[in-house]
């Protein structure tokens, strides 16, 4: 979801493809890697999931940029600052969503 979300109309159709894909090549290489691997390493092949789900978590923490409830050009307005995960977590103002939306703003009127 996080894809079709980031990406402007013109490209959504191809990174959720290349998404997709990522996720079947994934999910392939389990399924098939995981018999093999619970023969030779038992119960502690489950460790490799463990330690896979926080390097996620610490990344998508830090790294990710928070989307809900944000048009496309908010988002346009959010990537393109120079440190966009702040620039997401910032409330946002009159003046702001004013300017996604093409109107001009004096004061604090809309």
């Amino acid at each position: 979801m996080y894809i079709a979300e980031t990406l402007d109309t013109t490209n959504r159709a191809k990174g959720t493809a290349i998404g997709n894909l990522g996720s079947s090549i994934a999910s392939t290489v389990i399924q098939y890697g995981s018999g093999p691997a619970f023969q030779q390493c038992s119960y502690y092949f489950y460790l490799v999931f463990v330690f896979w789900d926080l390097i996620e978590f610490v990344v998508i923490y830090f790294f990710w940029v928070e989307t809900k409830d944000r048009t496309l050009e908010e988002l346009d307005e959010v990537f393109s600052d120079p440190h966009p995960v702040k620039k997401s977590l910032q409330k946002r103002s009159v003046h702001t969503v004013a300017n996604t939306m093409g109107m001009n703003v004096k004061g604090g009127d809309v």
